[in-house]
């Protein structure tokens, strides 16, 4: 273990900033305990928070405005991906089943191979973070406390030399870093918004008992369609990923796809949640060394941009080629 030595050199990070815009009325609920106020007693509300804007003529103004977390759009893309890819669900507590490479749900060996794999989901989403230690440790205790131990204890040090493979060339941080989404610059200069009511619209629902008729209604606060949001995805790519920069990119626009062709939020059964992404960019940087320090530096070469998601979706290997040939050409 100790002869064991890792280096990870991060090469660049790719911006894709793009617009989110509603198409139906979106709801990504308030925790309830948050519920400091009421607008008109609604039933449920969405997510609100405080930003400065900056009007016509130059005014700023410091408004309540709705707001989609990027844990939200994260969370959606990575299970309408895991389901679409068929990946094994597991579950650490009986509650919720997921895709992830969790050490303790999936056990030592099938951990070991989704590393050595290069599992895009977990390489871009993230993973439950395990020490090598733990893992090494994990390998003694399987191999030890069972009655009936799994086959590679036959030959344990043959996955302690693949374990040791993984970590030195496959294994790295997550790759995406979401941010929270705000209604954009533009879309408030335009729509000049007084009060967080002017983004918002009422939605009446109703639950009909089956054998008496009785009614249960409630009432919906939620975004109304077409405020746009600007958010960004960006993209850390290491010295271990130039191979991998297609499937990644590819990766990502079927995630947006799929989001965008289903929903985001809450009852999107019920027609909530439908968005479009539109006006995306693709920003590289690369990351220079040197002795002075690391600076970031905007590589326009390679800077794109699309009107449509359909867009960038037909020019994913161009872009992906122009990103390996910058990042990786020049390490």
């Amino acid at each position: 273990m100790s002869s064991l030595v890792l280096s990870r050199r991060l090469l660049g990070i790719v911006d894709f900033t793009f617009i989110l815009e509603t198409k139906t009325g979106l709801l990504i609920r308030m925790p309830v305990e948050a519920l400091v106020y009421k607008i008109g007693g609604a039933d449920a509300y969405p997510m609100v928070t405080t930003r400065k804007y900056v009007l016509e003529g130059g005014k700023e103004v410091e408004i309540e405005v709705p707001y989609i977390p990027g844990s939200s759009l994260k969370g959606r893309m990575r299970s309408l991906l895991e389901l679409s890819k068929g990946l094994p669900l597991y579950t650490t507590d009986k509650k919720i089943w997921m895709y992830v490479r969790n050490l303790s749900a999936m056990g030592v060996e099938e951990f070991v191979k989704d590393a050595e794999s290069r599992n895009t989901i977990s390489e871009l989403f993230g993973w439950a973070s395990a020490q090598y230690k733990a893992i090494i440790d994990e390998i003694d205790r399987e191999c030890k406390d069972r009655s009936s131990p799994p086959a590679f204890c036959q030959d344990k040090e043959k996955l302690i030399n693949k374990l040791n493979e993984v970590f030195q060339n496959a294994i790295a941080p997550g790759r995406l870093v979401f941010s929270d989404l705000f209604p954009s610059a533009e879309y408030v200069k335009k729509a000049e918004p007084r009060s967080l009511m002017d983004f918002l619209e009422y939605k009446a629902e109703n639950r009909i008992d089956r054998i008496t008729s009785a009614a249960d209604p409630r009432t919906i606060l939620r975004v109304k369609p077409h405020v746009e949001f600007e958010g960004s995805i960006k993209l850390l790519l290491y010295d271990i990923d130039c191979k991998k920069i297609g499937e990644y990119i590819e990766t990502i626009v079927a995630g947006l796809e799929l989001v965008s062709n289903t929903y985001l939020g809450a009852s999107g059964t019920r027609g909530y949640g439908k968005v479009e992404f539109k006006n995306i960019n693709v920003v590289p940087k690369a990351v220079r060394a040197t002795e002075r320090g690391v600076t970031l530096v905007e590589e326009k070469d390679c800077r794109r941009s699309f009107s449509k998601l359909e867009e960038l979706k037909n020019e994913m290997k161009t872009v992906a080629d122009c990103l390996t040939k910058l990042l990786c050409t020049k390490q």
